[in-house]
C-alpha cells in the first residue's frame, strides 16, 4: 500500500508497504515494467505491535505504479509468476491511457479467473 509520494530532486520517492501483498507494478516513461521486490511485511491487523517495513523507491516524471491483491492475477491454471507475467505485459500495453482508463483496462482484461475479489490502485507522477 502506498504510505506517500513526495517530490525529489530528479522526480518523485514513493514510500511503501506491501502488508503481505504481491509486489507493486512500476511502469516507467519508456514503457519498461518492473516489479518493485521488498520486503512484505506481516498482513494488516495481525499485530500492532509488529513494525512494518517501509520502503523508498525513486521515481522519475511520467511513472505509472500498481498496487494490486492477488485477484488480479491468480488463475488455478497458470502459476503466480505467469499471471505477474501477463499483468506487466498488460499494463506495458496501456501504459499511455489515462489513468482511469488505464485501470479501468486492467480490471476488464486482468489474466485471473475472476474467482477472487480485486483491488486496483494506480498513480502516476506527475510531469517534470
Amino acid at each position: 500500500m502506498p504510505r506517500r509520494i513526495e517530490p525529489a530532486h530528479r522526480g518523485w520517492t514513493l514510500h511503501w508497504s506491501t502488508a503481505g501483498h504481491l509486489p507493486p507494478l512500476l511502469i516507467t516513461p519508456g514503457e519498461q515494467a518492473l516489479y518493485l521486490h521488498a520486503e512484505p511485511g506481516l498482513p494488516l491487523a495481525v499485530s500492532a505491535e509488529q513494525p512494518r517495513p517501509d520502503h523508498t523507491r525513486p521515481l522519475p516524471a511520467g511513472a505509472t505504479v500498481v498496487f494490486f491483491t492477488d485477484g488480479l492475477i491468480e488463475h488455478p491454471a497458470h502459476t503466480i509468476d505467469e499471471g505477474l507475467a501477463a499483468l506487466a505485459e498488460l499494463a506495458t500495453l496501456h501504459a499511455s491511457l489515462p489513468l482511469q482508463d488505464f485501470v479501468d483496462t486492467l480490471a476488464d482484461h486482468h489474466p485471473s479467473d475472476g474467482h477472487d475479489d480485486m483491488a486496483v490502485l494506480a498513480l502516476r507522477t506527475p510531469d517534470a
